[in-house]
């Protein structure tokens, strides 16, 4: 899944002109246009920082978010595009579909609210601990945490914030990649 840019959505929400937002932010309209019409190759951090700044906003703030799902034989790809409710303790019919390609009905919606909790147990539970055999490698855990969130964890903040909750047995993996 790539960088998807919702400029437009941000612009329409803070109705803001794409005429006043390139003076705003000192940027052609050629370069804008690109970037609003998701044809950009590279941001500069100065210019994403320069929009942020304009449109009161951060990177992934515009609440929606798509999901992916593919078959294990890699066949049937369904997807859903799904808005998020500004509340946290909302339930699945808070979620709004903006489109999808072979989910049915509300399918979508109930997914994105069950993926959302997921990783919101994920962060306030020992839920990956039940999906892990009884001896386990760290590595191993953070695999399945980062699996589970959906983004890459930092390796000595992750053991950091697990230490209390892991035994050392004083075992270690064989064959396994050491420096």
């Amino acid at each position: 899944m790539g960088i998807i840019v919702n400029l437009d959505v941000m612009m329409a929400k803070r109705k803001i002109g794409v005429t006043e937002l390139a003076k705003e932010i000192d940027l052609t309209m050629a370069n804008l246009s690109i970037l609003k019409n998701n044809k950009a190759k590279a941001v500069r951090f100065t210019t994403l920082d320069a929009l942020c700044k304009a449109l009161r906003c951060q990177p992934g703030e515009d609440g929606s978010f798509r999901l992916e799902l593919e078959r294990e034989g890699g066949e049937d790809r369904l997807w859903a595009t799904v808005e998020r409710p500004a509340g946290d303790t909302a339930g699945p019919e808070g979620y709004r579909l903006a489109g999808s390609g072979g989910l049915a009905f509300d399918h979508g919606r109930i997914l994105a609210w069950a993926l959302r909790r997921l990783r919101r147990e994920v962060e306030t539970s020992r839920l990956p601990f039940h999906l892990l055999p009884e001896r386990f490698t760290l590595t191993q855990l953070q695999q399945v945490c980062e699996t589970m969130l959906g983004r890459p964890l930092l390796k000595a903040a992750f053991r950091r914030k697990i230490a209390p909750l892991v035994e050392d047995t004083g075992e270690y993996a064989q064959r396994a990649g050491h420096r």
